[in-house]
């Protein structure tokens, strides 16, 4: 749903193709927070379109001719209404932490190599983002705007840098770990099933 707010928010500035919005916006920077293919950016546009949040005209200066979207006073509208709702935080989805939560049999060597990959990932993602920041302007020229993407910015660099102090401490910890069972013996062998949960309904 966040893609057409950020499809708004970008033809309120500039008008733009599909084409535009993915090569030049997308893969430069809001692919960082908010990553979209192709064919997600197209088909968000034609629904926009549908719902006369955007225009689409057609710039017959080149050949093809561009299909150029521009925000409507009603997807102004509605991208005005939906930047002062509060929402929830969302709910982190990490397929890394489902590994590590379930990863009982897995041996502390391959943990720490499957951290070490991971961490990896992180360090080229934080090298990015410090990359942006090096060619963005100094403090003292910004304006509003440069501002509000610089805390986006810092946003992200937080959450790199976290992401990897937690990483070492995961290796620090699972180095210290009696290493997993051989024979592959669920933690919970000696019950009876699960522990019990309190908190269960009784069947």
């Amino acid at each position: 749903m966040s893609l057409t707010y950020a499809i708004l928010s970008i033809v309120d500035l500039f008008p733009m193709t599909g084409y535009e919005l993915k090569h030049q916006v997308f893969d430069r920077s809001a692919n960082y927070f908010w990553p979209a293919d192709a064919s997600q950016i197209y088909r968000t546009l034609r629904k926009l379109d549908a719902d006369g949040l955007v225009r689409m005209e057609l710039d017959d200066s080149s050949k093809p001719h561009r299909k150029v979207y521009h925000i409507t006073p009603a997807g102004r509208d509605h991208l005005d209404e939906w930047m002062r709702l509060h929402e929830a935080p969302p709910v982190l989805r990490d397929p890394f932490l489902i590994r590590l939560f379930f990863a009982w049999h897995v041996s502390n060597s391959e943990l720490i190599d499957l951290l070490q990959a991971q961490r990896a990932d992180h360090v080229d993602r934080l090298a990015s983002y410090r990359a942006i920041q090096i060619g963005r302007p100094k403090e003292s020229d910004e304006g509003r705007w440069d501002k509000l993407q610089q805390l986006t910015l810092d946003f992200g660099i937080a959450i790199e840098e976290l992401y990897l102090e937690w990483l070492d401490r995961c290796r620090n910890v699972i180095a210290d770990l009696p290493d997993a069972s051989a024979e592959r013996q669920s933690p919970f062998a000696h019950l009876d099933g699960l522990p019990p949960d309190e908190s269960s309904p009784i069947d």
